[in-house]
């Protein structure tokens, strides 16, 4: 049985709004940053635009990025998940998901449309290894 401090934590409002993005990147993947002031527990939705316009691929300037981390700092906050949508795949990272996966310390969400259901999954990525990190989705 996990611990309670390794669960992350999402208001049911940002999941919302995560989800709603993702449909809105259609056929493009959706990425963002989920912030917080606690390891474990999401308060802000960050949502990035794609500036790939490929259907498996996504793509952040660093100009965009760092702007993104300055107002998060701003707010108190730090990242505590990088988020991406697979269109048409189940929720489990691909290589280069992996590859490109900025920080250990960072987790990452991926949500799947591609079926009616939305599933999502969160991992602790380290190197090219991930293990799945519980969700718990909270009533605001």
């Amino acid at each position: 049985m996990e611990s309670n401090e390794s669960v992350i934590i999402i208001p049911k409002e940002v999941l919302k709004l995560i989800i709603q993005n993702c449909y809105q990147a259609l056929p493009y993947e959706c990425c963002g940053f989920l912030s917080g002031r606690q390891d474990n527990e999401v308060i802000s939705n960050w949502n990035l635009k794609n500036e790939a316009k490929l259907k498996k691929q996504f793509k952040v300037s660093s100009h965009t990025v760092g702007e993104v981390l300055r107002r998060i700092s701003a707010k108190g906050e730090k990242v505590i998940i990088l988020y991406h949508s697979h269109p048409t795949a189940p929720p489990i990272p691909s290589k280069e998901d992996l590859q490109y996966h900025p920080d250990e310390d960072i987790k990452m969400l991926i949500i799947s449309l591609m079926n009616k259901e939305i599933q999502y999954k969160c991992y602790q990525v380290s190197g090219m290894e991930y293990k799945e990190v519980p969700v718990q989705i909270m009533e605001s």
